[in-house]
């Protein structure tokens, strides 16, 4: 099987690349839902800027369901990224189709996975790599933010930086200084709640 290359990803598309890129828009729609779903529960009974204070773990409700949201997104990008590259391959096997002579269209190996994609595919690449790349940074400070600062202001950041990230790919796409509204608030975000933590620090 291994020397056949039944093991290359890029046997697995052309069987049903349509139903590939539906399961993947599938995917991506519902990540968009959840995340949807638990912003609306997260605000709804926790309020944005202020909410209820609980004794014990269970003041860290919002935070955890703020972290739920996060995994969503990430999972809408994932998904997104995997309908950019169906989407891609099978549109340049059309074109191949279409064409004289004999031009062959790039594997999907090649389209995922060795950069023959299209600006669509760099796109989802990108968002997908950047969201994880902020990901560290941006757990550790909304945790560290609401243990040792408070709640409140790492709901408000958390959820801000949420939003920043969510219109990456669209901003990315467009191009250009466009992209910094998506990063530069994102990162003050970030910065913001780990100076809280650095300032309480100081001040113990």
């Amino acid at each position: 099987l291994h020397r056949r290359g039944f093991w290359l990803p890029e046997h697995v598309p052309s069987l049903k690349s349509r139903s590939m890129i539906y399961a993947a828009l599938s995917g991506l729609v519902a990540a968009l839902i959840s995340l949807t779903t638990i912003f609306r529960i997260s605000i709804s009974k926790y309020g944005f800027l202020s909410h209820e204070s609980s004794d014990g773990v269970k003041q860290f409700l919002p935070v955890a369901l703020m972290t739920c949201g996060w995994a969503a997104l990430l999972y809408a990008f994932l998904f997104f990224q995997s309908s950019c590259t169906f989407y891609t391959y099978q549109k340049y096997k059309k074109e191949a189709k279409k064409k004289d002579g004999d031009s062959k269209a790039p594997s999907f190996r090649q389209v995922k996975y060795e950069g023959k994609g299209s600006k669509l595919n760099l796109c989802a690449n990108r968002t997908v790599g950047n969201y994880l790349e902020q990901t560290p940074a941006f757990l550790l400070a909304i945790w560290m933010c609401a243990i040792f600062v408070d709640v409140e202001t790492a709901i408000l950041y958390g959820w801000l930086w949420i939003l920043f990230r969510a219109i990456y790919p669209i901003v990315f796409y467009i191009g250009g200084l466009f992209l910094f509204v998506s990063t530069i608030p994102a990162y003050f975000c970030v910065w913001y709640m780990l100076w809280r933590v650095v300032a309480v620090a100081a001040a113990t």
